[in-house]
């Protein structure tokens, strides 16, 4: 693979979810690589998916890759949670997406989406938002986003999982970052993560 780095090429016998952690971990993996395939409903829930099996136990962070037509990332959305891992997420995020675009420009987004449905009217709401924005979302940033890096903010309001996947697609992202924070089992099968 030239100076950039080596390709080894393994083939491992068991599930292939198992089978991709393990060598992560025994190569000390900085990004673990996965496609991904539209599959139905149930069958996601009930079997899972590759994909969905190293994001949860990767050692490494995951890059997953539902769009093998795309070549260049013009535009990259971090999400947050305000945690602290949520800024070592935003950090290692930003080193991933830098990467990747090998030089080229990248516009980057920051989104905070809050869970708690505003019952407000639209004036009052859009509002509150910029507060949240003002007193929450900017002070993390600040802290977490390198020096030279721009980033803009935005607060939107209802399921993580689908306003993420909102902003995502009105806004054009060819790439979103999404922490994970391990949860497994039954907590997760009941609740959902918003990373899958």
């Amino acid at each position: 693979a030239g100076a950039r780095g080596r390709v080894e090429v393994r083939a491992v016998p068991g599930p292939p979810g198992a089978a991709i952690v393990d060598v992560a971990g025994e190569v000390d993996a900085g990004l673990v690589v996965v496609g991904a395939t539209q599959r139905g409903t149930l069958s996601r829930t009930v079997l899972g998916t590759t994909a969905g099996r190293v994001l949860r136990a990767s050692p490494a962070p995951v890059l997953i890759n539902r769009r093998p037509d795309t070549k260049l990332i013009r535009r990259a959305l971090l999400t947050t949670d305000l945690s602290e891992f949520s800024g070592e997420i935003f950090r290692r995020g930003i080193e991933v997406v830098r990467a990747l675009a090998a030089g080229e420009e990248v516009e980057l987004r920051a989104l905070l989406a809050v869970r708690d449905d505003l019952a407000t009217s639209p004036p009052a709401r859009h509002s509150i938002l910029q507060r949240i924005e003002a007193a929450e979302l900017r002070p993390f940033l600040e802290r977490v986003v390198p020096d030279g890096v721009a980033m803009r903010g935005k607060v939107r309001v209802g399921d993580p999982a689908r306003e993420i996947m909102a902003e995502a697609g009105e806004w054009g992202a060819d790439m979103v970052v999404v922490g994970s924070h391990g949860r497994g089992g039954v907590s997760r099968f009941l609740i959902g993560s918003v990373a899958e």
